[in-house]
């Protein structure tokens, strides 16, 4: 007979290997440590996922595919000032910054297994994505005479660059207590570099 598929005990196990990864990494935790979690048999995994490749991909997939919309420019108003403008691209780096962290904490273990795997191409995405938002806004600051016309693919892959400096850093356990610091001094190094060129 065969068993029943329940959404609850999917989610569950879900959950409970997304935590596992984190703590112990992906190669690491077994099928038998996810289920010992969920208190559920090892045979009742292979209803529910073909392989340990195949749940990664489950928890993975929905996050690579949200990139794209959380990468949306918000329209600007036409009679926008130099300040406003500044203060805007402030809070978008940031924005920028708080979206790619999410890797480095609940997700860190996606970011690093990644580079060996068939998700190689998301942080490339992921690096991809904040350059192409930060041209969009280098480019509006330029046409509106607020910063210098320079060349902004430069610029921006610099601005990106410093952004996944930072994520990169972060992803060491010893500088999570500095993640406020790391973050605000980033902010401040592209915003000081964008307004003096």
């Amino acid at each position: 007979m065969p068993q029943i598929v329940k959404p609850e005990t999917k989610t569950k196990i879900l959950y409970a290997a997304e935590k596992l990864f984190n703590e112990k990494g992906y190669s690491k935790t077994k099928i038998t440590d996810i289920m010992d979690y969920c208190n559920l048999s090892t045979g009742t995994f292979y209803v529910y996922f073909k392989d340990k490749e195949m749940l990664l991909a489950e928890i993975y997939q929905p996050i690579v595919d949200s990139i794209d919309s959380i990468f949306v420019l918000s329209p600007l108003p036409k009679d926008i000032t130099q300040s406003e403008y500044f203060t805007i691209l402030k809070q978008e780096i940031l924005r920028l910054s708080e979206f790619a962290l999410k890797f480095t904490g609940e997700l860190r273990f996606l970011l690093l297994y990644a580079y060996d795997s068939k998700f190689s191409y998301f942080p490339e995405k992921l690096q991809d994505s904040i350059h192409q938002e930060l041209e969009k806004f280098l480019t509006i600051g330029i046409s509106h005479g607020f910063i210098r016309n320079t060349h902004i693919p430069v610029l921006s892959k610099v601005c990106c660059g410093i952004i996944m400096t930072m994520i990169n850093l972060l992803i060491n356990e010893s500088y999570k207590p500095l993640q406020g610091i790391i973050v605000q001094e980033s902010i401040e190094i592209i915003m000081n570099g964008i307004k003096k060129i």
